[in-house]
């Protein structure tokens, strides 16, 4: 059980196609109807219909039979799966089977398990014609059956005292994951350690539900699947703040969850491991000049049309919004204990390491690290990128590639491999060491009461979006995005800075269903830290959207509860004044 043992109770999920999961602390029904110390009461329903575009090489697999072998090249993510799905399907016994995976064109190009199914049917043609076959699907199916994401609806009842101080939150999630989804537990659960994001409160209600329906399978990007819950929480803080007259910084600032685990005082299930979130806060508004615009844009709309006589400038808007990336769950149904660096320090001095492909940035920040202690040459550090099937049946193939986020873990542990090497590189040749996560890290987590610390670590960031609408064309016009990230120490502030406006790009091209978004300004700043490096490669997915909208609710002065938009969305919000 949590601290409170005598409030908090715990429904534990039943296992299935529907389910549903419950979690509470305190009294929230009592605070609810406690009018003397109970302020403000404020729901709100939100929902995030974002789903990735699917702009590059669409999903395909290529097999071929030869002398009693079955050969399958595809972009897959979990190479287990695949394997066993060829198996089972096909009746062949695994040693028939030489997988090949081919390149990744990242996250909105393949799905973890779905390749899985093009492959199977890739296969069985190639067997039944005797013949090579190679099946790529079309954009439309790519978009339909492959990047479509879980459908996920929000209402949030919270309750204020006079301060701004939250009582009480009411969170119910209900979440459409089609016909079939093989993480349809660990999404339910990452949904729910988001819905209250870095808030605290000590009357807290979470109640998920999770249900099959008869859409087609959704995919699943373990890297932003958090945001949906991250939209639906800073739209609800930004009409707190619309409701009561706090500002939004303020009412952030006051409610941070920052007493930590060790805390008796602290009620809440979730902890984070976050020491810069009112620095980063701080940080961002100063730099967008936050506090002042929004504090003009709400005072402007009140006297906008007292002189009817002179013309209204376009309305305008800024919102804020922040959110954590957490790398690592240890909630996960697999076995995260295989996650694991090796590395091999050759007679002839090369240098080799022996892990899952990273990106060529990381790779780079990966290389810079092994020449720094090691003072080897580049020429001499060498990524094994091969997928044979020795590889193949080693146990870190047993979890989905993308399924830890686990770049910032991968280069915890190499750094503890290189020191390891530093400190033997005089010994006997080959040497080789291997490093994996701890468990006394992944005890930090109690997956029994669903409460402690969810991730190996945590960044965090914030970012406020300006926008101005158009009272002729009824559109909307993004003129600033600032982004403030606490990503620990970065070793490459130049890559990471092209991590989060490549992202912020991305985002905006989220947006809208029929058209993408500019901005002509973008700033990234990051927090100055001597931590471990965390990951930041998704967090913008999290804060950019709930940012938009609620800069658009402030210049529409009417609630703007879901994304994507339409071309006629905020016409059909807004009614011009008369």
């Amino acid at each position: 059980m949590l601290k409170n043992e005598d409030s908090t109770k715990i429904k534990p999920s039943k296992k299935g196609p529907n389910s549903t999961k419950e979690i509470s602390t305190g009294d929230v029904s009592k605070v609810f109807n406690d009018t003397e110390k109970t302020k403000f009461i404020i729901d709100g329903n939100w929902e995030s219909g974002i789903q990735n575009k699917p702009n590059r090489e669409t999903n395909g697999a290529f097999c071929f039979s030869k002398n009693g072998f079955l050969h399958v090249y595809a972009p897959n993510q979990w190479i287990t799966h695949l394997r066993k799905s060829l198996s089972e399907v096909l009746g062949l016994e695994d040693e028939k089977i030489i997988t090949t995976r081919t390149k990744i064109q990242g996250e909105n190009g393949n799905s973890i398990w779905k390749n899985s199914l093009i492959s199977v049917q890739t296969a069985l043609a190639a067997l039944k014609t005797g013949k090579p076959v190679m099946m790529i699907l079309s954009r439309d199916e790519q978009k339909n059956f492959i990047t479509n994401a879980p459908q996920m609806s929000f209402h949030y009842k919270t309750a204020l005292d006079d301060t701004g101080m939250l009582l009480a939150m009411e969170i119910h999630i209900e979440i459409d994951i089609g016909i079939y989804n093989p993480f349809a537990q660990e999404i339910l659960e990452r949904i729910m350690i988001a819905s209250t994001g870095v808030y605290k409160t000590e009357n807290l209600k979470i109640k998920g539900k999770i249900f099959c329906s008869n859409n087609p399978p959704t995919a699943l990007n373990f890297s932003t699947i958090d945001s949906r819950a991250f939209f639906a929480l800073e739209n609800q803080i930004q009409k707190i703040s619309e409701k009561t007259g706090f500002s939004p910084l303020e009412l952030r600032l006051k409610n941070q969850n920052t007493k930590g685990l060790s805390s008796k005082n602290n009620d809440m299930p979730f902890f984070h491991e976050l020491k810069y979130t009112k620095q980063v806060l701080e940080a961002v508004c100063k730099k967008s000049d936050f506090n002042r615009k929004s504090a003009v844009y709400r005072l402007s709309e009140k006297t906008r049309f007292e002189d009817s006589g002179k013309f209204a400038a376009p309305r305008r808007g800024i919102g804020l919004a922040c959110a954590f990336e957490g790398c690592g769950f240890f909630g996960t149904t697999f076995k995260i204990k295989n996650t694991n660096v090796q590395i091999t320090l050759t007679e002839d001095k090369k240098l080799v390491v022996n892990t899952i492909p990273p990106s060529n940035s990381i790779k780079e920040i990966w290389t810079k690290i092994i020449t720094e202690e090691l003072g080897l040459e580049k020429k001499n550090i060498v990524f094994e990128i091969s997928d044979t099937d020795k590889k193949e049946k080693n146990s870190r193939y047993t979890t989905p590639e993308t399924l830890l986020g686990s770049i910032s873990i991968k280069t915890d542990l190499l750094k503890k491999c290189v020191a390891a090497i530093k400190k033997q590189k005089d010994d006997k040749l080959p040497l080789t060491v291997k490093k994996s996560l701890s468990n006394a890290k992944m005890k930090q987590w109690n997956n029994a009461t669903f409460s402690g610390i969810p991730f190996f670590n945590t960044s965090f960031a914030a970012c406020t979006v300006e926008t101005e609408l158009d009272e002729c064309t009824y559109r909307e016009n993004i003129l600033k995005i600032c982004v403030v990230v606490d990503g620990g120490k970065i070793l490459h502030v130049k890559a990471a800075e092209n991590v989060i406006k490549t992202s912020i790009q991305k985002t905006l091209a989220l947006l809208m269903e029929e058209e993408v978004l500019k901005c002509p300004e973008i700033s990234v700043q990051f927090v100055q830290s001597e931590e471990e490096p965390k990951q930041i490669g998704h967090i913008v997915a999290s804060i950019l959207p709930p940012a938009f909208t609620a800069a658009l609710s402030q210049a529409l002065t009417d609630t703007v509860t879901s994304l994507p938009l339409k071309t006629d969305s905020l016409f059909k919000i807004y009614e011009p004044e008369a």
